[in-house]
């Protein structure tokens, strides 16, 4: 990566491949000059342990898929 590039990263759960008893599994995308790429964490959360505001999760209550 070169020093002109710029890069982000945003996580955020997948609500559209929610489990039925409850848990969302959490994504993040990378993002270099305008290309975007989606990848899986691993793992699911439920909703009210996600942190919207600093798109974390608020509890260790991870379940790993």
């Amino acid at each position: 990566m070169k020093n002109t590039q710029k890069l982000s990263v945003l996580f955020w759960l997948f609500r559209a491949k929610a489990s039925k008893d409850g848990p969302i599994p959490v994504y993040y995308r990378i993002t270099i000059d305008g290309l975007s790429k989606d990848f899986s964490l691993g793992y699911k959360v439920l909703p009210g342990n996600w942190g919207t505001e600093g798109k974390r999760v608020c509890f260790n209550d991870l379940k790993r898929n």
